[in-house]
């Protein structure tokens, strides 16, 4: 298994060093079975597969990092103890390491330090003394020459203090947390503040903080304020840096830290160092795994969301974060476009890898012989009529990177027990 390993890590490297809302038309695509084998469509798989894990049970977030050849992973596995889950990190050709033992998953952020060294945020940390919040602080998790240390960023909601009550009180934060890292080393975190965590206004009325810095040095600030509010800001979150200023979008969880993510927010820090109001982008009735957002010097922003409700994929863009061209549906017939995740090409197309499930429609149990793990990619403007296999066999939670112009997917199996990584040949 190991030679095995070592074979396919080498062709990875080898392939990787080459390397506000309108109203929606008709769905370019249905997901329904119209799949290539890649973008020559010459019949032979494009992407390499290669198995990280074959005992990662348990279906949450992932999150994947790439830096130049390297490409790391980090996601959580069922123990059958107590704590119940593991978050874990791997790298092809390498044998999984353990990252911290937690009883919660709310998120998961990667990237790659100044150094090279991956950095995880999670939840984490203490206990507030309650029954279900067994961690309730932001965690940051780095591997360094000894191994792995984590550290605590944030433990309190009183640590950015906005004279508003609903917002300064509340010991459960680092939910659903955002991870950035800029080109001179400086480290962003985003996460959110669900004071309590027990009651309805404790969600309605959650926050969107921040962590940035380095260890040492780290500075604490407001992103959005909840106060009053009742939007439940700061669901699954994503962020990107644009010319190195952070943006933000997110889904509202207005009841409870277990509610179906819905609808598309964003906001984004401007030259003066403000963030400008949250902005409602999309009204969706449920998206799954939340909208991603990405950014590109070339196009500007862009989020891929699923509408659960209606079944819908759709990709929105904007070239400056104010002004938000209509949404485009992607994918609207059969049952796909699930666990969405989006980057952008070089040359600044956008391009979405998700899970189809099925032909049919509004199917409640996939389709073996018709789901599969896909991607598209927008060429000229227009996307095209068929997806990409990335993986036959389908997935659970596929996150996408680029390594230039080709793509990097993690992900796991439709059984939601092995960990895998497709890297495009």
């Amino acid at each position: 298994m190991r030679a095995f390993l070592a074979v396919v890590a080498g062709l990875m490297a080898a392939s990787l060093a080459g390397c506000s809302e309108g109203s929606e038309g008709t769905p370019q695509d249905g997901g329904t079975g119209t799949h290539d084998a890649g973008p020559a469509d010459s019949g032979a798989p494009q992407f390499e597969l290669l198995v990280l894990d074959e005992s990662a049970p348990g279906e949450y977030p992932i999150a994947v990092a790439v830096a130049g050849d390297r490409v790391g992973v980090a996601y959580f596995a069922d123990t059958g103890g107590s704590p119940a889950r593991q978050l874990r990190y791997v790298e092809p050709g390498s044998a999984p390491e353990a990252v911290a033992d937690v009883d919660n998953v709310f998120g998961v952020s990667l990237a790659f330090d100044a150094e090279g060294a991956p950095l995880i945020a999670h939840l984490g940390g203490g206990s507030d003394e309650s029954l279900y919040w067994k961690q309730s602080d932001l965690a940051l998790s780095r591997r360094g020459a000894s191994g792995w240390a984590t550290e605590v960023l944030a433990r309190e909601s009183g640590e950015v203090q906005t004279g508003i009550e609903t917002s300064d009180i509340g010991k459960v934060v680092g939910v659903n947390p955002a991870l950035l890292v800029d080109e001179a080393g400086e480290i962003f975190v985003a996460h959110r503040d669900i004071h309590g965590g027990q009651f309805p206004t404790d969600y309605q009325h959650s926050d969107i903080e921040v962590v940035e810095g380095r260890p040492g040095a780290w500075r604490r600030s407001m992103a959005v304020v909840g106060g009053d509010s009742e939007y439940g800001h700061g669901g699954v979150m994503s962020g990107a840096l644009a010319d190195g200023l952070p943006a933000l979008a997110w889904s509202a969880q207005p009841g409870s830290a277990m509610d179906n993510p819905q609808d598309v927010w964003f906001a984004r820090r401007d030259a003066s160092g403000e963030w400008t109001e949250p902005k409602l982008l999309k009204v969706t009735g449920g998206t799954r795994a939340g909208p991603v957002l990405a950014w590109s010097s070339v196009t500007g922003y862009g989020i891929a969301v699923e509408d659960r409700s209606k079944g819908i994929l759709s990709y929105l863009e904007s070239a400056n974060g104010t002004s938000w061209l209509p949404a485009e549906p992607i994918v609207g017939a059969g049952t796909g476009g699930w666990y969405p995740s989006l980057a952008f090409a070089p040359e600044g197309e956008p391009v979405i890898a998700y899970y189809v499930c099925s032909n049919a429609s509004a199917a409640t149990v996939c389709n073996p012989s018709e789901d599969a793990l896909v991607l598209k990619r927008r060429r000229g403007g227009v996307w095209p009529a068929r997806e990409e296999v990335v993986d036959p066999e389908g997935a659970s939670w596929p996150r996408l990177a680029l390594a230039g112009s080709k793509a990097v997917v993690a992900y796991k199996d439709p059984e939601r027990t092995v960990l895998k990584v497709a890297v495009e040949k």
